[in-house]
């Protein structure tokens, strides 16, 4: 069995919902991270002798599960993302805090479409869902 990546001591995620209001998503959260990346772009010439890569568009693919929690209804981990999966014509927010948010700390900020929602668990288990948002705009890697 794959062992996820559990969030560190602190961190908290916060997902801007269809109905553009920034919900803490923190409590259902029980793994993933953003995977940040840039495109590269072949800018070899001819007369070259081995490939140029260029660091050119930004990338990022976000995978977060979290526990099926539908019962605290407008505030769910589900009950957003599958209203976002729904509504995605327009890119919405999600804000990753990976060691809080004291001044100084990390903050990652994301324009995301929700891209595919994964129920997971079996029979006696608890049931849990993977999310999945590709971006869509410019990301942001800053501090608090």
């Amino acid at each position: 069995m794959p062992v996820s990546i559990l969030k560190g001591a602190g961190a908290i995620l916060l997902i801007v919902d269809s109905m553009g209001g920034t919900k803490s998503v923190t409590a259902d959260w029980i793994g993933g991270h953003p995977d940040i990346s840039d495109d590269t772009v072949d800018t070899a010439a001819i007369a070259d002798s081995a490939h140029r890569n260029q660091p050119s568009l930004q990338n990022a693919s976000l995978r977060f599960s979290f526990i099926m929690n539908p019962a605290t209804a407008g505030t769910s981990a589900w009950e957003i993302c599958t209203n976002l999966l729904a509504s995605n014509t327009t890119a919405r927010n999600i804000e990753h805090y990976p060691a809080g948010t004291a001044s100084a700390k990390p903050k990652l900020t994301f324009p995301v479409r929700a891209t595919r929602i994964t129920i997971n668990g079996g029979l006696g288990e608890v049931e849990t869902f993977d999310a999945e948002f590709s971006i869509d705009g410019t990301r942001t890697i800053g501090t608090v």
